[in-house]
């Protein structure tokens, strides 16, 4: 169960005691609507300070904040691994905080 699941999961049983009437098949519906992601991939330094290769994380998401929702997750992530990192996007390379792409979106499935 992802952590967004267990999260509803908690919120239901909260309704269901508070009301009875609580429709079930609202919270299932809830629990297994899908989750607009993106893959993230980790290498190198960045993949041991996050001590994970892959995560998806949620979609969308402006590129210009890419680095912020990082560092959120990750304190310190910027300064010690991003300002000195690549990153891709697809195929193409992208600076997250460049005047190039600041109007780039991250979009689910990438």
């Amino acid at each position: 169960m992802t952590s967004t699941q267990r999260y509803f999961h908690s919120l239901y049983q909260v309704l269901r005691h508070s009301q009875p009437n609580c429709s079930y098949s609202f919270h299932r519906s809830i629990m297994n609507s899908p989750q607009q992601t993106f893959q993230i991939h980790y290498f190198a330094t960045a993949s041991s300070y996050t001590q994970r290769e892959t995560e998806s994380l949620p979609a969308p998401v402006p590129l210009s904040q890419l680095f912020a929702l990082l560092e959120e997750k990750y304190p310190g992530i910027r300064e010690k691994i991003l300002n000195s990192c690549s990153v891709a996007l697809g195929d193409e390379y992208v600076e997250p905080e460049g005047e190039d792409d600041k109007d780039r979106v991250i979009a689910a499935g990438e």
